[in-house]
């Protein structure tokens, strides 16, 4: 069947910039991921009087760096995913394998 050749169908470019957060350009993590990597260490600080737990900074910035290692909106997947309940699903019994619809059990093939 031959099909015409002045159809087309409109194609929109889409640029990272649009689909992944602001990323602090040093630190390589999202912005707001600064909001608990400096503001946790900053009120046990306070509370302990103790100046050591600012080094916290440091490996709070290496954790935000290596969950978004791969995929900057993967908090935003994480969030989404605890809150639908799709974390807590009991897999067990799906595994991954589809139950056969005809109530067959085949052993060995």
């Amino acid at each position: 069947m031959a099909t015409p050749g002045d159809e087309s169908v409109p194609w929109d470019a889409l640029s990272v910039g649009a689909t992944r957060p602001a990323v602090i350009r040093g630190l390589n993590v999202p912005f707001w991921f600064v909001l608990p990597i400096i503001g946790m260490p900053m009120i046990i600080v306070s509370v302990t009087r103790n100046p050591f737990w600012l080094l916290m900074i440091f490996a709070l910035t290496l954790l935000g760096r290596w969950v978004v290692s791969r995929d900057h909106n993967r908090p935003r997947v994480l969030y989404l995913a605890l809150i639908s309940g799709a974390l807590f699903a009991d897999r067990r019994r799906w595994g991954g394998d589809s139950v056969d619809p005809l109530g067959e059990v085949r052993h060995g093939d």
